[in-house]
């Protein structure tokens, strides 16, 4: 059940996105850096001019003044500011990104770099190899545990559904050459910060909590996949200090030439942490959409909200709600072993199915994890 300018420029850099520009490459007026005069020919150009020919226009976020081209790997971009995002990389330019009468600019100088950047770039539509996804480790989270049963329905105790769907679901992925962890792989207890704390100790590429649900009037039935919101109550930056020090994160795994002090940690993480909040979105949507189609079940579709469980995970994380417990149909089917297995399928399929369309090489490799337990 649901139970200082690097500040700013992380902070701008973090958020979702919201609006695609015109055909023309042209982006509608904001209250961001925005240049009252050309800027210098000799030190910028457009950006258009660099990327790709036939490159679909960025996203254009009209809260925190971002640009984002999804296919060219989330490449970002802010107005006014130096630092670019590529993947999970942080890159500085040679002098600020500039925008005037509704074009981007970049320093000519970091020209060289920017190609060097996008000449790797992957290309989205190609199939998985017949190596399979062995370079993406999935962190399963199987909810409630031990003196938390979850919800009980006539004897029936969410903890142990969720076991064993994720116990399926773990099975399938492993054949598909994935690597799998589990939070729990027993009935045993774990808090949702631990939980959230596995998937970031590990660098986990995908975090799944699965879960079952209920509601009072035995009336409800379906299935929902749920993605953590942007709250304002958990401001990126701070949620980004507190993993940084509760989980001893470090800079070497962002990718940094130089290390930087403990508050600028804080803040890249929690741009990490925004950035797959967005990713989350897609994720949660593969998986509804394959999921429900599979266990021919109701889709109730995929919601944002304030999980506790996803809340800190610095990778794309969702939280699955298989069926309802308190409905005398899907309670029956979700005590069915072969629907259990049905239900594992689905979700596989649907997590297959994002990241063979976002498989990117990874820009950090996992060289401060060590290895663990399926168990922590």
């Amino acid at each position: 059940m649901r139970k200082a300018p690097l500040v700013v420029s992380a902070l701008l850099l973090a958020g979702g996105l919201a609006v695609r520009v015109d055909a023309a490459g042209r982006v509608p007026p904001f209250l961001g850096h925005s240049n009252t005069a050309p800027p210098d020919a000799a030190k910028w150009t457009q950006l258009r001019t660099v990327v790709p020919p036939g490159t679909p226009p960025p996203m254009h976020d009209p809260l925190t003044h971002s640009f984002t081209f999804e296919l060219l790997r989330d490449l970002t971009l802010v107005p006014g500011f130096s630092q670019i995002k590529y993947g999970r990389q942080i890159v500085s330019l040679a002098r600020p990104v500039i925008y005037y009468d509704g074009k981007l600019f970049i320093p000519k100088a970091s020209i060289p770099r920017i190609r060097e950047l996008l000449a790797k770039r992957p290309n989205n539509t190609q199939r998985p190899s017949s190596a399979g996804f062995d370079d993406l480790l999935v962190v399963l989270d199987a909810g409630h545990g031990g003196n938390d049963p979850g919800a009980v329905v006539n004897g029936l105790q969410e903890k142990d559904i969720n076991l064993e769907v994720t116990m399926q679901l773990k099975a399938i992925l492993e054949s598909k050459k994935f690597q799998v962890k589990l939070t729990r792989s027993d009935d045993t207890f774990i808090s949702l910060e631990g939980r959230s704390a596995i998937a970031n100790r590990l660098n986990a590429d995908l975090f799944i909590s699965i879960h079952a649900n209920s509601e009072p009037t035995g009336t409800v039935a379906g299935i929902e996949t749920f993605y953590c919101d942007r709250d304002a109550r958990f401001d990126p930056i701070v949620r980004g200090l507190v993993a940084a020090k509760r989980w001893k994160l470090n800079a070497s795994k962002l990718g940094l030439a130089h290390k930087p002090d403990a508050e600028v940690t804080g803040i890249l993480y929690g741009l990490l942490i925004e950035d797959a909040r967005y990713r989350s979105r897609k994720l949660a949507s593969a998986i509804q959409r394959d999921l429900t189609e599979h266990a021919a079940a109701e889709s109730r579709g995929t919601k944002p909200g304030p999980m506790r469980v996803l809340r800190h995970v610095n990778c794309p994380a969702v939280l699955v709600e298989t069926g309802f417990l308190t409905s005398r149909f899907e309670s029956k089917r979700l005590a069915d072993p072969s629907y259990q297995k049905r239900l594992a399928r689905g979700i596989a399929k649907g997590l297959i199915a994002y990241a063979a369309a976002h498989r990117t090489p990874r820009n950090v490799r996992r060289t401060n994890t060590r290895s663990t337990p399926d168990n922590p």
